[in-house]
């Protein structure tokens, strides 16, 4: 099932995830495995099963693959989360508080 936004995601949402592609030398799919994003999340500072849960929510269609759409979805709840909220599936459509992921170095 194909998740949505009910707010858009901001420029910035998108330029990072952008970045995060780039990184991950996925941006010419424009798709990001769990092999890549393991590393990439587990800088993030958030724990397994909050992983677990954001990557639950955001792989809409439970392929293994997060693609641009999804990997924003990720992206939003995870700064949320990092900012001391509690998981929830409602934090998809708040505007977005902005993650950081140590190694990962991108200036907006």
């Amino acid at each position: 099932m194909k998740r949505h936004m009910a707010l858009p995601p901001t420029a910035d949402e998108i330029a990072f995830a952008d970045h995060i592609l780039l990184y991950c030398n996925c941006l010419d799919t424009c798709k990001l495995t769990a092999d890549k994003a393991v590393d990439v999340f587990n800088r993030s500072g958030l724990s397994r099963s909050e992983l677990r849960e954001i990557w639950g929510l955001a792989d809409g269609d439970e392929n293994g693959v997060l693609e641009k759409h999804e990997l924003l979805i990720a992206l939003r709840v995870m700064g949320w989360v990092q900012s001391g909220e509690k998981f929830s599936k409602e934090l998809v459509n708040k505007r977005a508080s902005f993650l950081s992921l140590l190694g990962v170095s991108w200036k907006r």
